[in-house]
């Protein structure tokens, strides 16, 4: 499985059924605004992997859609591989395999998973992170910075990484970066970004072939 899909397959297990809260911090009640209009997402994406000395270890290419709670991650290149997240289920499909692994997210309690930061499952930003806004690096426009990041460290000591990254331009998310706890870096980069936008029920569906086995995880 690639790199990064096991920091997704955290996020994604945990923390589906919060609710959300006001934040009180400056930074995490601006982040959250930002996310609460995360919706109508489609992006693709670009991904690189770095290990603790600087080597390249993955680079991946694909396709993320967001309409919340649905969330769908699609890899094109080099491996195959869909993560599916609607409702209260989670299927991850790999064709190689011709296998799908399904779980049952309704007994998920934990909070500490930057997918259902995305999803909007919950922002319960203060008792989840500690919210640092970093220097303003982009264009100003009429003296307004236009992009904007934030960086979030996990509160619970057991979390998968060490801190995350998200980077707004304007509205739009542009960049995520993920450093786990072994010095490993994720970069995620979103290209041809559209968003507040309908998406069709069918897109968050998998069509199987047949023959494909399926996993109850």
């Amino acid at each position: 499985m690639p790199q990064f899909a096991w920091v997704l397959l955290g996020m994604a297990l945990f923390g589906m059924n919060s609710a959300q809260a006001e934040s009180t911090d400056p930074n995490a009640a601006e982040l959250q605004l930002y996310l609460e209009q995360l919706n109508g997402v489609s992006t693709t994406f670009s991904q690189q992997v770095v290990d603790a000395r600087g080597q390249v270890i993955e680079q991946s290419q694909g396709r993320l859609q967001l309409a919340k709670p649905n969330f769908r991650w699609d890899v094109a290149d080099p491996f195959p591989q869909t993560i599916l997240a609607r409702g209260n289920t989670l299927e991850i499909y790999d064709p190689d395999l011709e296998q799908v692994v399904v779980r049952d997210l309704t007994a998920a309690v934990l909070q500490d998973m930057p997918l259902a930061l995305l999803t909007g499952r919950t922002v319960d930003l203060d008792a989840t992170y500690r919210v640092e806004k970093q220097k303003d690096s982009a264009v100003l426009s009429e003296g307004v910075a236009q992009q904007h990041t934030y960086r979030l460290y996990p509160r619970s000591e057991e979390s998968l990484f060490e801190y995350m990254d998200l980077t707004f331009f304007g509205a739009s998310l542009v960049r995520l970066f993920i450093q786990d706890q072994t010095g490993t870096r994720s970069t995620i980069d979103l290209q041809s970004y559209q968003a507040g936008q309908p998406l069709a029920p069918e897109a968050f569906e998998l069509e199987l072939p047949p023959g494909t086995e399926v996993v109850k995880g």
